[in-house]
């Protein structure tokens, strides 16, 4: 086989359960052209290995393998593996991804993804839909991570509102794989190469379910996030400093989509960390800390900072309280349960506010205090502060109003605003 129009590049490591159904995915395949399979065994300490080669003899024109002595993983923290050992013997015009514990149940998938970025060549990556098979739940379910056919927004890939499209439905453009520096870092999945992608075309997603992904089971990359809190932790504080200096890549193009999807990463650190007190927090931390030798420092400081806010009624934070004595009037902005806590926090300090704000006031009052809207502010704005004291979801929804209007001053204590 000389011109595969598409190569197969499948990573695997002690996948001796699942690899059969991978490979046999692969072979499984009808199309008009030929493929090949380059798969790369990375010093399994099981059975995997053996079983590539039986595949790789019985099909010698089709699968390659690659067979590490040692894991390359534990040596280069997982740096470039994929695009040291694997991309540089693709040879086709495409890469269809797929690691060794999914696997793909379309026998059309390839020709269909070739079709359409033969057809599309403004489309640098095609993905579809899944389905998730849970190993922790024990449950079967379609990802779903859009519900149309279409071009992906670059908000929506760097968001990720409803999740991520699978690896297994990644079909890319090889000359797309050109990324150097800081898009070389490990322990962030395809999230980085995603981001690349945006910056050089267009990723389409199809809603045709043709792949099944493996999650939660023992040793898997989500499993070991989800349960390990250093490493959960760790991940969260890559993934956040890989956002800022693809920020600055872009030259801000994307900084209200990056806000937020920060302000997601901080609250899903607050969830993974649910159930500790704040000094077994801090003791996980210093941790993290001393493994990356403070290089996360920022995001476990406003973290502790944070979940100590929502721990601790009687916290109040350096950053609100430097705000607070900074301005003459200050204005709460929420009324809810962060609001009331924030009330406490300036009160039982000291520090009175003059009301609440609201989107829709109705003219009634809060625990003795006005509840209005910001236009009703009667203060020169350059002596009023006002501290955001709503959920992310509905800041969001209200951020443009503050981000894109230079006449007001304002604080985010619930999130990472102010750190931008």
């Amino acid at each position: 086989m000389n011109n595969p129009l598409v190569s197969i590049a499948c990573i695997t490591y002690n996948h001796e359960k699942y690899i059969r159904d991978a490979i046999e995915g692969f072979l499984a395949q009808k199309t008009s052209f030929d493929y090949e399979i380059i798969i790369h065994d990375d010093a399994s300490t099981d059975q995997t290995a053996d079983i590539i080669r039986q595949y790789e003899e019985k099909y010698p024109d089709k699968i390659r393998g690659i067979y590490q002595s040692e894991n390359q993983f534990s040596k280069t923290k997982g740096v470039g593996i994929t695009k040291t050992y694997v991309y540089p013997l693709c040879r086709g015009k495409y890469i269809a991804l797929c690691e060794g514990d999914d696997f793909w149940i379309d026998p059309n998938k390839l020709q269909i993804q070739a079709d359409y970025m033969e057809s599309h060549p403004e489309c640098v990556i095609a993905c579809h839909d899944g389905i998730c098979i849970d190993y922790k739940e024990f449950k079967v379910y379609p990802m779903h991570p859009y519900l149309e056919e279409k071009y992906l927004t670059e908000e929506e890939v760097i968001i990720q509102y409803y999740g991520d499209f699978p690896t297994a439905s990644m079909m890319c453009r090889k000359d797309m794989y050109n990324f150097e520096g800081f898009f070389m870092q490990s322990g962030i999945g395809d999230y980085s190469q995603e981001l690349y992608a945006i910056t050089e075309g267009r990723i389409y997603f199809s809603t045709r379910i043709m792949s099944v992904y493996r999650c939660m089971h023992e040793e898997s990359w989500c499993r070991v996030h989800s349960e390990n809190i250093v490493q959960g932790l760790l991940m969260r504080g890559k993934v956040i400093n890989f956002l800022r200096q693809y920020d600055e890549y872009t030259n801000r193009k994307y900084h209200y989509a990056i806000i937020y999807k920060e302000l997601l990463f901080v609250l899903g650190g607050l969830h993974l960390c649910r159930n500790l007190g704040v000094i077994e927090l801090q003791e996980f931390i210093q941790q993290c800390n001393e493994k990356m030798n403070k290089q996360y420092k920022e995001f476990f400081t406003k973290l502790i900072d944070v979940y100590r806010q929502m721990k601790e009624e009687a916290y109040y934070p350096e950053s609100m309280k430097a705000f607070a004595e900074q301005y003459t009037y200050i204005y709460i902005y929420g009324a809810g349960k962060y609001g009331q806590r924030v009330a406490k926090q300036l009160l039982n300090n000291d520090k009175d506010f003059e009301a609440y704000i609201v989107s829709k006031p109705s003219g009634q009052k809060k625990e003795g205090k006005p509840v209005i809207g910001i236009d009703e502010i009667p203060y020169p704005m350059e002596s009023v502060g006002i501290i955001i004291a709503v959920n992310v979801y509905n800041w969001n929804e209200i951020r443009g109003q503050f981000e894109n209007n230079g006449r007001f001053n304002y604080i985010y204590p619930y999130g990472i605003t102010e750190m931008i």
